[in-house]
């Protein structure tokens, strides 16, 4: 199985949420996200903790999102954190990203 470890940094993952941060993936990897098509499969994405404490403080501050309400998001549609990632390391799998309909 392929994969990319991606490092980002504070700023680029700060005040973001769960789309903008899986666009800012793809764009990492060359894919152009303003075209129709891209599906991103939330079960390939592993992320570090503190890009996680990060998505859920968009939602918190930007949103005033309740914590049930971002946790039903985040069982949904959000990546599996690693604690054992070193700070605002992203690991893709094998078709994060793929181009087709839902």
């Amino acid at each position: 199985m392929s994969q990319n470890t991606l490092k980002f940094t504070e700023d680029e993952v700060s005040n973001i949420d769960l789309i903008g941060f899986y666009n800012l993936v793809a764009n990492r990897l060359n894919y152009n996200t303003e075209e129709e098509g891209i599906l991103y499969d939330c079960r390939k994405i592993i992320i570090s903790e503190n890009i996680q404490t990060s998505i859920f403080d968009h939602y918190k501050i930007t949103r005033n999102t309740s914590d049930s309400a971002i946790c039903a998001l985040w069982v949904n549609y959000g990546p599996k954190t690693d604690t054992s990632l070193s700070d605002y390391t992203v690991i893709v799998q094998e078709d994060f990203i793929t181009k087709g309909e839902i």
